[in-house]
């Protein structure tokens, strides 16, 4: 949800869901790249995050059940799908800004994408409450 959220400040501010519309995020608004990078990690299943806590509860459950063949698929197309996540990244941190000025966020846009972060930050770390 929060990745989808920053896809729609963006969206809002600079009119367009192109991913040309990354580039050079970091820049022009930290904290929403910073959000973006930790939900994009998050789905990839990167330690620390909720997603890898999922992740690894789904793989867990089909390997109890002999599924090795599906643990493997999830594993290979985990890595397919961090290659694109990263490329998502990269155009954030690395790439020249297209447009100048930062991205603005409504109020309540913005504290939902940082409920939303601390929500997979705060699962990643300390998930015991919630498995």
């Amino acid at each position: 949800m929060g990745a989808l959220l920053v896809v729609e400040a963006g969206a809002q501010s600079d009119g367009s869901m192109s991913i040309a519309a990354y580039k050079g995020l970091a820049q022009r608004s930290p904290v929403l790249a910073l959000c973006m990078l930790l939900f994009l990690l998050s789905l990839g299943g990167i330690p620390f995050v909720a997603g890898f806590w999922a992740k690894l509860y789904v793989f867990w459950a089909a390997a109890e059940q002999g599924m090795y063949w599906l643990v493997l698929v999830g594993a290979v197309l985990t890595v397919v799908a961090l290659f694109y996540y990263l490329l998502v990244a990269k155009r954030m941190y690395i790439d020249a800004p297209e447009r100048s000025g930062p991205v603005v966020v409504s109020p309540l846009l913005g504290l939902s994408i940082l409920i939303c972060t601390a929500g997979v930050v705060g699962m990643g770390v300390y998930p015991k409450p919630f498995v």
